[in-house]
């Protein structure tokens, strides 16, 4: 069978559970303390640490069904922020709303983002030293991009947008 996908990465509503899917959810959540993070223990995603779980073969964030179970709300279209911080929490008291400026805001004046610069990002195809090089070469950028092995646009980019913080 083939499972749907959600291209689109709006948020997808919120399903009405089974008794059987309501125990699949919650066998999967390590409930502790009224207090404490109440753990997803099942599948997480390995590039943002977010837990998912799989209704009708479609897959929801974890968290966000915690949210719609624990407070008997569709957050739709809004973000399910964490106050405790930690991506596999789903205890629904440590589950708020906010809009995708909001979540960010918060994430910023808690310290959380780490913004990747240049050589640190892992697809990088360029260094410090070539963003200079480029900067001060007189070439076209089809040339440079034959020289570095780079498409044209990441010798504009290096050029004109990316790469900032090298001077």
């Amino acid at each position: 069978m083939r499972r749907k996908t959600n291209r689109s990465n709006k948020p997808k509503p919120m399903p009405k559970l089974s008794l059987r899917q309501l125990r699949y959810f919650y066998s999967n959540v390590a409930r502790a303390g009224v207090d404490d993070c109440w753990e997803w223990v099942g599948h997480v995603n390995k590039s943002d640490n977010y837990g998912t779980v799989e209704f009708d073969y479609v897959a929801y964030l974890a968290h966000r069904v915690a949210y719609y179970l624990g407070k008997q709300k569709d957050p739709g279209t809004k973000c399910v922020c964490h106050t405790c911080d930690n991506r596999p929490c789903c205890n629904p008291r440590h589950l708020f709303l906010g809009t995708k400026a909001e979540n960010n805001k918060d994430r910023d004046e808690k310290g959380r983002h780490v913004a990747l610069l240049g050589e640190e990002q892992g697809g990088a195809r360029l260094t410090e030293d070539d963003v200079r090089d480029i900067r001060n070469s007189l070439e076209q950028q089809r040339v440079l991009a034959a020289a570095y092995g780079v498409s044209q646009s990441t010798i504009w980019r290096a050029r004109n947008t990316h790469w900032r913080h090298v001077k």
